[in-house]
């Protein structure tokens, strides 16, 4: 068995559950394949939802220390990434709220990146204008949403994750993430008809 005194065989291949185990005990090799393994999406949330890069990796930095400090925590009752995606979660609400007060700067919607444009080799320059402009009607519709909308469908749609995880990350009961995709989507699709009438 692995244990904080022997992590001479530790891997990028291990499983996460056994490097927080590991972690709680103080095992710095644990935390640096951890931090390692998951940085990229936790910085992939963070910059989801923030206006710089520097911001985000600063909240990063800040959950990976949070992790550091509550591995022990981890009951291995639900997947670690929805545990991570959690503290991020909390990290990134707290950041926002921290830069409203000091700089008073509107919240950041979720962009739209090249990879999720780009498409197979075979459509051809028509397609991939009508998808990058679909793409940005639905960005434009996602600015109309409150914030805990926002959330659910990011979260949902752009993470895949299911209501469950969605409800133990914002600490709600899954029928309110069910209601807030619902309301969500009757948004979206109402803001992409008007859209669609100019």
């Amino acid at each position: 068995m692995i244990t904080a005194q022997n992590t001479n065989h530790f891997t990028d291949t291990d499983n996460a559950p056994l490097l927080l185990s590991n972690i709680a005990q103080g095992n710095e090799q644990a935390m640096e394949l951890f931090f390692k393994s998951h940085q990229g999406r936790v910085l992939a949330y963070a910059k989801s939802r923030l206006h710089h890069y520097e911001d985000a990796l600063e909240v990063v930095n800040e959950v990976m220390f949070e992790v550091w400090r509550s591995a022990k925590r981890f009951k291995n009752e639900s997947k670690v990434s929805t545990w991570l995606i959690s503290i991020a979660h909390h990290k990134v609400v707290d950041k926002i709220r921290k830069l409203q007060r000091t700089q008073a700067e509107p919240f950041n919607e979720q962009s739209v990146d090249e990879d999720q444009i780009s498409g197979p080799d075979s459509l051809g320059s028509d397609a991939l204008l009508e998808r990058y402009q679909d793409q940005q009607l639905v960005k434009l519709a996602m600015q109309t949403l409150n914030q805990e909308q926002q959330q659910v469908m990011y979260l949902s749609f752009y993470k895949g994750l299911g209501y469950p995880e969605i409800a133990k990350i914002l600490g709600c009961p899954e029928g309110t993430v069910k209601t807030r995709v619902m309301h969500a989507k009757r948004k979206i699709k109402t803001g992409i008809e008007r859209m669609n009438q100019y």
